[in-house]
Order: C-alpha cells, then sequence, then structure tokens
C-alpha cells in the first residue's frame, strides 16, 4: 500500500497492511477492516485488510506479491480507514499545501 515515493526510495521500504481472511472468523470486525474481493489472494478466500496495523517493512522481507488491488473503490476504502485511524481529515489539510 506504498506510495510510488517510497516504492523507488534507496531506503528499500514498502508500507504493508496485515491481511487475515474472513472464512472462520466469529468476532466482529472493526470499522479499520476492509473485506476484499474473494479470489484476491486465494481462490475462495475473502481477505481481510486490517488498516489499523499499518506498519513500514523492509522490501528484504518480502518473498512475493500476495495480490494487487484492481478496484479503485476498494483501494478508496483502505485509503479512507488509514486516514481515520491517524486522525487526518484531507479537507482541513487543503488550505495548508
Amino acid at each position: 500500500m506504498s506510495n510510488d515515493a517510497l516504492n523507488r526510495s534507496p531506503l528499500q521500504l514498502v508500507a504493508a497492511i496485515p491481511l487475515t481472511k474472513l472464512e472462520g472468523k466469529t468476532r466482529r470486525f472493526m470499522s479499520s477492516e476492509i473485506p476484499l474481493p474473494v479470489g484476491t489472494i486465494e481462490p475462495e478466500v475473502t481477505p481481510v485488510a486490517m488498516t489499523h496495523q499499518v506498519r513500514t517493512i523492509s522490501k528484504l522481507r518480502l518473498l512475493e506479491a500476495a495480490g494487487r488491488l484492481e478496484k479503485r473503490f476498494t483501494r478508496e476504502q483502505i485509503e479512507d480507514a488509514i486516514l481515520a485511524r491517524f486522525g487526518i481529515e484531507l479537507e482541513s489539510c487543503v488550505g495548508r499545501l
């Protein structure tokens, strides 16, 4: 979920959002947990992005790409959840840019 500047950085870091799966869970999900389309990672599995656990990790720890978010709506849901988690309101930042 990194932006292009971080992806191209010589620091070799990426922002990662851990995933879990919806199947088999009995607890209620938090508003910061965004369900992704079935099959995004594994066939017949509904992955859930846990945006409250964003972390920065070294690219050296990544073995392979888990998947790609193709739907703009899903990407926007994840971005909104991350902004809400950190208390960032874009409307309040507009005048400062």
